[in-house]
C-alpha cells in the first residue's frame, strides 16, 4: 500500500484528483452540476502540467536529481513522454464535448500555462513558479463552476477563489521550504532559494495572516448563512493543517509526510457533501 501511494504521489495523480474533487464540490456548493467532460479535462490538464514540469526539473542539470520524484521522472522519462502524448490526444478528443463557454475559458487558461512554460524554459532561474502554479491551479478549479454560472463572479465565489489560491500558494512554498537543500543541490529555482529559509518563514506567516483575514471576513460577511459558514470552516481546517506542517517541520519532514498531508487537504471540502 505504501509503495502504491508513493507512485501515486510521484505521478501527481493525487494532485490531479484533488483538483477535480474540489472543483466538483465548489460547483455543487454554488448549485451547479458539471458535466463529466469538464472534470476529465481538468484532471488531464493538471496531470500534464505537473508531469511536464517535473520532467523539465528532472533534466535541468546533468547531475542525477536528489529529489525522488524528479529522479523517478528522469528514470522513466520515455514512458512518461509516451503517456503525455497519449493523454494530450485523449484530452483533445474530450475537449470537443465541453460546453462552448467552458471551452473559451479553457483556451484562455491554456494560454497562461503556455506563458508559464515559456518563462521557465527561457529563464532557467525563474523564482516565482510557485505563484504561477498556484494561480493556474486555482483558476483551473474554478473554470468549470464559473463558466457554467454564466461567468458571474459573485462575492462568495471570489472569497473561495482567493482562499484556494492562497492555500495552493502556501502549500507550494511549504514544499519548497522542506526541499530547500535538495533544490539547492539540484539547482531548482524557488522562492525559498531566492530569499532564504528565514525570510520564507516570515513570508509564510504573512500569507497565513492574509488567508485568515480573508476567511474571517468571509465568515462575518456571510455568517448568517449556515451553508456558507460550514464551507468556510472546512477551508479554515485546511489552513490549520498547513500551519501544523510548518510548525513541526522535523516530524512532517520525515518520509515526506508533508507531501501526503499537504496535498491531501484539498479533499477536505468533500466533507461538506455529508452535511
Amino acid at each position: 500500500m505504501a509503495l502504491l501511494l508513493k507512485y501515486i504521489r510521484f505521478l501527481s495523480l493525487d494532485i490531479a484528483l484533488g483538483a477535480v474533487v474540489l472543483s466538483i464540490v465548489i460547483a455543487k456548493f454554488i448549485g451547479i452540476e458539471m458535466p463529466l467532460s469538464i472534470s476529465l479535462c481538468l484532471g488531464i490538464a493538471i496531470w500534464i502540467i505537473y508531469t511536464l514540469d517535473h520532467l523539465i526539473d528532472a533534466f535541468k542539470s546533468d547531475k542525477v536529481p536528489t529529489i525522488q520524484r524528479h529522479l523517478f521522472h528522469r528514470q522513466h522519462s520515455r514512458l512518461l513522454i509516451v503517456a503525455l502524448v497519449v493523454t494530450v490526444f485523449g484530452g483533445l478528443y474530450i475537449v470537443l464535448s465541453l460546453p462552448a463557454i467552458t471551452f473559451v475559458y479553457g483556451i484562455i487558461l491554456t494560454m497562461l500555462v503556455l506563458v508559464y512554460f515559456g518563462i521557465i524554459y527561457f529563464f532557467k532561474w525563474f523564482y516565482l513558479k510557485e505563484i504561477f502554479v498556484a494561480a493556474v491551479y486555482a483558476l483551473g478549479v474554478f473554470v468549470g463552476p464559473v463558466s457554467l454560472n454564466n461567468g458571474q463572479i459573485v462575492p462568495v465565489i471570489t472569497m473561495l477563489f482567493l482562499q484556494t489560491f492562497f492555500l495552493a500558494l502556501i502549500n507550494l512554498i511549504l514544499f519548497s521550504y522542506f526541499e530547500y537543500h535538495q533544490d539547492k543541490k539540484d539547482q531548482n529555482p524557488s522562492i525559498v532559494i531566492r530569499i532564504g529559509q528565514e525570510k520564507t518563514r516570515q513570508l509564510l506567516k504573512m500569507l497565513f495572516s492574509v488567508l485568515l483575514i480573508i476567511q474571517l471576513y468571509s465568515i462575518v460577511d456571510f455568517g448568517a448563512d449556515i451553508k456558507i459558514l460550514s464551507f468556510n470552516i472546512l477551508f479554515i481546517a485546511m489552513t490549520m493543517v498547513l500551519w501544523t506542517l510548518q510548525a513541526w517541520p522535523v516530524y512532517f519532514g520525515a518520509n515526506e509526510r508533508y507531501r501526503l498531508i499537504g496535498d491531501g487537504i484539498f479533499f477536505i471540502p468533500t466533507l461538506w457533501l455529508l452535511l
